[in-house]
């Protein structure tokens, strides 16, 4: 008897030995690099810098994302040198719609990466219609909705030729917003990314608390100390590739933000370092 309960001791120290050594295994975080910049109006020359940097940061973080909030293809050239920097979406700003429909769909056929708008209706014009959100997933199979917003203007139309809009119809920024703030639920980090201008970004983060971030663009602002508004983490990277905007999440083993980071890298530093 004596024996067995023994046994029994030694089994029960065993497996309380061992949980915490399980738990250790499954609560290993990750961290996440989500490289941005807006605003970039055909300014190729640093894209090398920047896509050594990535492939730097590789080394250092589970997963690393390049996305552009629009102003970018202001040159034709434009869409193969960000091929060839790696970048993961684009969403689609005022300078993509004033090259004409023509020009954009050319674009987006030639470009490796997704184009997003989710308050741009293309039904019945030339152009394709872009995908209003995508899903980018971690290196754990977490999933991060980015959803693409562009300014909408008293008439109800950006702020471009009405000749070179077409047949597009366009819905108001916030009302797309709200339209899909489900994702908010369905992935694990929810970012927007916005061709609106700051102080727009401001109020939609009051307005759409879901937002985990908000990576801007139109009004090339440069934000070294990004604000949270709402618990909205905003920020922007200024224009022309002179900055490089860094974003560091970390997620815990559930999906979990356990901490959000921003900042901006000045191009012309990565340039010198290469």
């Amino acid at each position: 008897m004596k024996e067995k309960l023994f046994i029994m001791i030694i089994v029960i120290i065993l497996v309380t030995l061992a949980v915490p050594g399980q738990a250790l295994a499954g609560s290993e975080s990750e961290s996440i690099a989500i490289l941005h910049t807006n605003n970039e109006n055909g300014a190729s020359e640093n894209l090398d810098s920047i896509a050594s940097y990535r492939d730097q940061l590789k080394a250092k973080y589970d997963r690393v994302f390049l996305l552009s909030a629009g102003g970018a293809l202001a040159d034709p050239g434009m869409v193969q040198a960000m091929n060839q920097a790696g970048y993961d979406l684009l969403n689609i700003g005022t300078t993509e719609l004033a090259s004409g429909q023509e020009q954009l769909q050319q674009n987006l056929e030639q470009a490796e990466f997704p184009f997003l708008s989710a308050n741009i209706d293309s039904t019945g014009s030339y152009l394709q219609q872009p995908e209003p959100y995508l899903f980018l997933e971690t290196a754990s199979g977490h999933t991060i909705a980015v959803i693409g917003l562009i300014e909408v203007t008293e008439s109800g139309k950006p702020p471009v030729d009405p000749g070179l809009l077409g047949r597009l119809k366009f819905t108001r920024p916030f009302q797309a917003a709200a339209n899909y703030s489900y994702l908010a639920e369905v992935a694990d980090i929810y970012i927007g990314l916005t061709y609106l201008g700051h102080a727009t970004d401001r109020n939609l983060a009051r307005a759409r608390g879901e937002f985990d971030l908000i990576i801007g663009s139109q009004s090339r602002t440069v934000i070294k100390n990004p604000p949270l508004i709402n618990n909205v983490l905003i920020t922007q990277a200024g224009s022309g590739l002179n900055y490089l905007g860094k974003i560091i999440i970390k997620l815990d083993k559930k999906g979990q933000i356990i901490s959000r980071q921003a900042g901006l890298i000045e191009i012309e530093g990565l340039t010198k370092n290469k």
